[in-house]
Formats: C-alpha cells, structure tokens, sequence
C-alpha cells in the first residue's frame, strides 16, 4: 500500500518487489532494448528530438536501475566489474 506508512519508502515505491525476481528484472531488461532499438529510431528520423529524448530518458533510468539491482546479486569483485 503506496500510504501505509509502517512499510520502508522502497517497498511503498515498488523498488523492493521490482529487485525481487531476476527473471522479470531480465525481461524489463530485453523490452528496454526493444523500444530502444524500435521506438526511438522512427522518432530521430521524423526529428521528433524531444519524442525521442524522452524516450532515450526512460529507458537509461529503467535500464540503470535493472543493471543495477542485477549486479547486485554477484559477489562484489564481479559487481564492482560490472558496475564500471
């Protein structure tokens, strides 16, 4: 519940369920180069730049956020490598 106020902001956010499950972190990972590869071309070919800019925006932030919680499972020599 986004109001319940006993519960930790991650877990009221949806950050603590979105970690929960590498396969689902996996798939967000793979749709986030989908768009990338499908909905941002179209829009720098028809100079939609502010279109396109946005949607560049909310695919880095998903994919940082996914790579990161997927680099936090490895143990921390392989993680510190994955995060440079």
């Amino acid at each position: 519940e986004a109001r319940d106020l006993d519960l930790p902001q991650s877990t009221r956010d949806g950050f603590t369920q979105a970690r929960s499950s590498l396969d689902e972190t996996k798939a967000r990972v793979k749709l986030s180069e989908e768009r990338i590869d499908s909905k941002l071309e179209p829009s720098i070919k028809k100079q939609y730049w502010t279109e396109a800019r946005e949607e560049l925006r909310r695919q880095v932030g998903t994919l940082r956020f996914d790579l990161n919680a997927l680099a936090s499972t490895k143990p921390k020599a392989e993680k510190k490598a994955q995060l440079a």
